[in-house]
């Protein structure tokens, strides 16, 4: 193999690198998101039956007093 073959091997080798750090990268900020949007779900669902179950927190403008 020439010295260019072998720099030009070099590069590639290195672009590939990179790349494949780039989508590690983004797919890690992808996976985190979606962790916390599931999160924020759980908890608002959590709210929701502490609410209807009328446990929920007496200062939270959303609480309402049911009349039964």
């Amino acid at each position: 193999m020439t010295g260019q073959a072998k720099e030009k091997a070099s590069e590639m080798g290195q672009s590939t690198k990179e790349s494949a750090q780039s989508g590690k990268d983004n797919t890690g900020g992808f996976l985190q998101q979606t962790g916390e949007k599931v999160k924020d779900m759980a908890q608002g669902a959590t709210e929701a039956v502490k609410q209807t179950l009328g446990m929920g927190q007496k200062d939270d403008p959303t609480h309402q007093r049911r009349e039964y």
